[in-house]
């Protein structure tokens, strides 16, 4: 629940640096969890249009790989600037005139942080406190690249995929020599 109380007064705080530069941040519901990009992305952070929510809110992910508040606020700030459009213009030049106003530097989709944003977001830090959540280490299995399960007429060549689903029945029939196929690939 401290958690959910840190991104309230993070978004808060948000709203004050966005008010500044007179821009309003409509209601968000924010969640420290992946995007729907998945693990093996290396999307932060993400923010769903109204449309996509029953209750008619933005929604914004920061991924639970970050582990610097800072991070963690750049990547709050902007995503809040999708949610001011609701998600209509994309990185496009609407997104560049906001993000350029409350301190990001370009490339668009990854807004570095400028000195005098970096300096507000230490301010609200302080203000707020570090975000104290256990982090998750995400680890990918590595690939194994395996030999497709195959099987080949000895008579025409005739060559089938095998579903891994029903390897254990064992290789099927060449329909025009009626012959057991011949297990090549990977078969177990």
């Amino acid at each position: 629940m401290k958690n959910r109380k840190w991104f309230d007064r993070a978004v808060e705080e948000t709203r004050a640096l966005f008010s500044l530069h007179g821009y309003t941040v409509p209601e968000v519901q924010v969640t420290f969890g992946f995007t729907s990009k998945g693990l093996r992305s290396s999307a932060i952070g993400e923010c769903w249009a109204t449309r996509a929510s029953d209750s008619k809110v933005n929604h914004i992910f920061i991924s639970p790989t970050l582990t610097d508040s800072q991070d963690i606020l750049a990547t709050l700030i902007h995503e809040c600037i999708h949610a001011i459009d609701d998600c209509e213009h994309g990185h496009g030049k609407e997104f560049k005139s906001v993000a350029l106003k409350v301190g990001f530097k370009g490339p668009m989709r990854s807004t570095p942080v400028g000195p005098e944003l970096k300096d507000k977001i230490s301010e609200i830090i302080n203000k707020i406190g570090v975000y104290d959540a256990p982090r998750i280490t995400v680890s990918h299995k590595p690939r194994i690249n395996k030999q497709p399960t195959r099987a080949r007429c000895s008579e025409c060549g005739y060559t089938v995929s095998v579903l891994s689903d029903f390897v254990h029945q064992g290789p099927p029939i060449c329909p025009e020599h009626g012959v057991v196929l011949r297990k090549i690939g990977g078969w177990r």
